[in-house]
């Protein structure tokens, strides 16, 4: 039904960029990436700098492994919306699951600065100085992420993780013990 309702919208309206968003995500939920892509990239053909597009294509682009356009998309989502968070950590964990952490390091150093307050961020970049060997800084970051929110379980388990690299196994456990006290949100 909504397929139909958003393609009676485009009808009427094809100029409705969001329409076609709306109409990508719901091909995109149904599985449906080769409809998706295209129409993201009809609303591009809109307004070519439409950063919920880009970023909608990042994502489309991501599921069926077509890196060289994730990365493109990701750019262009930026370039249309400079520190956009959503944007800088979702690019961050697409290069940190390419081993590209030097790239991810970089890129939330600079959402950082832009939002210094930002706990996904903070603790984007506490997983990416893990990977790197860098454990003082990533306790540093992940308990700053548990000082704004003390039961951040993502915060919890970075920490118990740097802890376990660390060989400080007692508090690793003393950690991950929160975290299966920690209420679930749903």
């Amino acid at each position: 039904e909504a397929l139909h309702c958003f393609n009676h919208v485009i009808e009427h309206n094809p100029s409705d960029i969001l329409a076609y968003n709306h109409l990508g995500s719901i091909y995109s939920l149904r599985g449906d990436s080769k409809n998706a892509i295209a129409s993201y990239q009809r609303g591009l053909q809109l307004d070519a700098n439409h950063p919920i597009l880009h970023y909608n294509l990042a994502l489309e682009y991501e599921k069926i492994g077509h890196y060289d356009e994730v990365q493109k998309e990701y750019e262009a989502a930026l370039r249309a919306k400079p520190g956009w968070s959503e944007a800088i950590n979702g690019y961050a964990s697409f290069l940190m699951s390419l081993n590209r952490n030097k790239e991810a390091h970089e890129i939330l150093s600079q959402g950082i600065e832009v939002a210094p307050k930002n706990i996904h961020l903070q603790r984007a970049m506490g997983v990416v100085q893990l990977r790197r060997g860098e454990y003082s800084d990533s306790v540093q970051r992940f308990k700053a992420v548990l000082e704004q929110d003390e039961d951040d379980i993502h915060a919890l388990m970075g920490l118990a993780d740097v802890y376990g690299c660390e060989g400080r196994a007692a508090e690793a456990e003393r950690l991950l013990q929160k975290v299966d006290a920690v209420p679930r949100k749903n």
